[in-house]
């Protein structure tokens, strides 16, 4: 199963929609909402197959030490935070942009995720790791 997160499937999930229009302008014109590649304009997709997930978020311009994932055992989910933070010249002038996405991930453990930064896109695996149901059968007393 794959989900892709488009600028509009961002502002409904986070419901920015009910918040009205200056939230969708400013999530629109976030440059980390908004992919280099303007025909789709997606920045996260996920993956989920029978064996695991694959979390992919474009991060241009963000270095491996400037981008840290953090996780947390959450029950048989793994909730995964993300944070990175990139400096941003524009007409002379220099600001810093940060981007940070929460999720979690179904059925995984925080020691079988990895992830890796390479070309602007962050890559977050993790194998699902199913717990095997017992049945037993009890004497009645």
């Amino acid at each position: 199963m794959s989900y892709l997160l488009t600028n509009k499937a961002l502002s409904d999930a986070f419901g920015l929609s009910e918040i009205g229009g200056y939230a969708n302008s400013l999530l629109n014109s976030h440059p980390f909402f908004t992919s280099i590649n303007e025909k789709t304009g997606d920045t996260v997709r996920f993956n989920e197959t029978a064996d695991g997930h694959t979390v992919e978020i474009d991060l241009p311009g963000v270095k491996k030490p400037d981008c840290k994932v953090e996780l947390f055992q959450a029950g048989s989910n793994v909730k995964v935070y993300v944070k990175a933070s990139r400096k941003i010249t524009h007409k002379g002038g220099t600001r810093d942009e940060t981007f940070t996405r929460e999720f979690s991930l179904r059925e995984a453990r925080e020691e079988s995720v990895k992830a890796s930064l390479e070309d602007g896109v962050l890559t977050i695996t993790a194998p699902i790791e199913v717990n095997k149901t017992r049945r037993k059968v009890i004497d009645l007393q």
